[in-house]
């Protein structure tokens, strides 16, 4: 054989009829994916929870407080004097930096200032007017005003502990969040009181309070009769500045802190390093030891309280999922069967990897896919393609039928037995014209015995037609085929082989018998 046709048609239609072969490599490769994914997943999980994990004594398998202060003390005998005072200085202050670092963190995520949308803040501004009477008596004698005095006193006392127990009450909002949110100004004999606040309502259930304060409040000494008059009262939304400001000071408070951390350990050797991360972790697992302790103290009272007796009587010192008392209850993981993403991906690589499979087997098996491989490549005359029916049904077989339709609409269109009648015709008059007395008709493939015997039946006895097994293996088929003049060959596409065909025609060329040409039989 010296030369092989791949036509791309061909190709796409034998991929597509192993539809079946793909769909199950695609999800047996969905599910490995899925399992793999899903174990990954859970893996990934159980990792980052051993991480998250504080354990403080020998029964989480961790390392223990002992040990971890053994480690440090190994890492603090490998360096000076000096070095060693230098990494302790470092160490407290980086507990300074770490202890303001939480407390920022912890402001900015659950203060209610910090949540305000600067853009639109909601605002109520209460003005009261501080008035003295006061009678001119002859001859004219100077009489000293309070006013200032009073606003002062007013404005530097509004927020005591019962008006921020109140407005908690009404609003919800915690007291140091209010200080946050009421500002309190006089000046001269005005008291402006300005509330911000998440919403308008909010607002208003402030400033109720402060105005109930205002008109119950009386400072102490004496400062003659006044009255505190309500001069203005209203809310509105704005862009306030002074709010952005403090958020952004705030933030830059945290990153300028989170820069100073982790600059501490710049300056360090190799050996401070060691010496500065052992005693941190240290310090870390003696803090744990010691709340673990002392919530294990607490809820023992607690149930003692409770129930009459020890926490020990009743779990002996275990809670519910067993863990020994004093230690971090383990973060639990859950565990996800389905990871979709993986199952796609798996099934998309079973896909590719169905088709690969089929263009692999395509290319390299040497057998007759079309026509085209007979015309150009051994340079024969096909005589046409008898389309037949198998005799199992596949599964879903009518799938295979709307691919073949598709593609070999018009080629499928006739019955076998019209095509039949119709190969028969020419081969007679093909006979005729060469003068042809003998005919013998076989193939490299078993699976064209049923199209051969119709052949044999369908030239009739008006033409000496014989037929036999493949002529490279059988010695019998082969002492017919020699004393034959001509040969038409049938041969299975997917099945007959490049060699057996290519030694047929060998012994042709030997036996000086006339090569008609070949019928292909497609499934």
């Amino acid at each position: 054989m010296k030369e092989i046709t791949v036509n791309l048609k061909n190709l796409v239609y034998r991929i597509l009829l192993g539809w079946r072969m793909i769909l199950i490599l695609g999800l047996v490769c969905a599910l490995i994916g899925n399992c793999y994914g899903a174990y990954s997943s859970y893996k990934a999980k159980v990792k980052k929870a051993k991480q998250q994990e504080e354990t403080v004594t020998v029964e989480t398998g961790t390392k223990t407080l002992e040990a971890a202060g053994e480690d440090a003390e190994g890492k603090k005998a490998e360096l000076t004097i000096r070095e060693i005072k230098d990494v302790d200085a470092a160490i407290k202050i980086y507990s300074l930096y770490e202890e303001r670092f939480k407390e920022l963190q912890n402001y900015l995520t659950t203060s209610v200032l910090m949540q305000l949308d600067y853009k639109n803040v909601s605002t109520g501004v209460v003005t009261y007017y501080i008035d003295e009477p006061y009678v001119v008596e002859y001859p004219v004698i100077d009489v000293k005003s309070y006013a200032n005095d009073i606003a002062e006193f007013y404005s530097l006392n509004l927020l005591d502990e019962k008006t921020l127990e109140r407005i908690t009450e009404e609003s919800g909002i915690s007291a140091e969040d209010i200080r946050d949110l009421v500002v309190s100004v006089a000046n001269s004999d005005i008291i402006t009181i300005t509330v911000i606040g998440p919403d308008e309502e909010t607002c208003k259930k402030i400033t109720g309070v402060l105005k109930e304060r205002m008109q119950s409040y009386k400072p102490n000494g004496d400062f003659g009769e006044y009255t505190v008059s309500l001069v203005s009262e209203e809310y509105f939304t704005k862009m306030d500045d002074a709010v952005y400001s403090k958020q952004i000071g705030k933030i830059n408070d945290l990153n300028s802190i989170r820069t100073s951390r982790a600059s501490i350990q710049n300056n360090m050797t190799d050996g401070q390093k060691k010496y500065f991360l052992a005693e941190m972790e240290y310090q870390d697992l003696l803090k744990n030891s010691d709340n673990a302790a002392s919530d294990e103290t607490g809820n023992a009272g607690e149930t003692e309280n409770a129930s009459g007796e020890s926490a020990g009587d009743s779990s002996s010192g275990e809670d519910a999922e067993g863990t020994v008392s004093g230690v971090n209850r383990p973060v639990s993981v859950k565990f996800s069967p389905f990871d979709a993403k993986s199952a796609f991906i798996g099934f998309v690589a079973g896909i590719m990897l169905g088709c690969f499979i089929i263009i692999f087997s395509y290319i390299l098996t040497p057998v007759v896919r079309t026509k085209e491989n007979l015309v150009y490549g051994l340079k024969q005359t096909v005589l046409g393609t008898v389309w037949v029916q198998k005799d199992k049904k596949k599964f879903l077989g009518g799938i295979d039928e709307l691919i073949t339709k598709w593609f070999y609409g018009r080629e499928t269109a006739f019955e076998t037995g019209k095509r039949i009648e119709m190969l028969c015709a020419g081969i007679r008059v093909a006979m005729e014209k060469e003068g042809i007395q003998n005919l013998f008709v076989t193939g490299a493939s078993e699976k064209g015995n049923e199209v051969i015997g119709k052949l044999k039946e369908g030239l009739g006895e008006a033409v000496s037609a014989k037929s036999g097994d493949c002529i490279v293996y059988s010695p019998e088929s082969l002492k017919e085929f020699s004393s034959s003049d001509a040969v038409v060959w049938v041969e299975t596409v997917g099945d007959s082989r490049y060699e057996e065909i290519s030694k047929e025609l060998e012994l042709a060329t030997q036996s000086k018998v006339k090569v008609l040409g070949f019928v292909l039989v497609q499934e």
